[in-house]
């Protein structure tokens, strides 16, 4: 590649390589997780969250002159799509 991607790009890779690798190793990492607690007699409550993932693709209007309103208003879409997406495939 030869040019540096714009921000929403970046945001889609971002998305993609998450939505491919962690989504698919949180599962297994919470259940270690679990049973490591079960070994020394503690529970991790159901709706607790041991890990929590954060990013300033797209919003980093401080640190990249490239990021506009627009574009994280449209990277703002696309992580809430492919949220919906993911949560309707586990569904199924």
């Amino acid at each position: 590649r030869h040019e540096r991607p714009d921000p929403f790009d970046e945001a889609k890779f971002v998305l993609y390589y998450l939505s491919q690798t962690v989504s698919e190793a949180l599962p297994d990492l919470f259940d270690t997780i679990a049973a490591t607690l079960g070994d020394i007699g503690e529970n991790m409550r159901p709706d607790h969250v041991p890990i929590r993932f954060g990013s300033w693709v797209g919003g980093d209007r401080d640190g990249n002159p490239n990021v506009s309103p627009d574009t994280t208003v449209a990277v703002l879409d696309l992580q809430r799509d492919r949220a919906i997406a993911l949560l309707i495939s586990e569904i199924k």
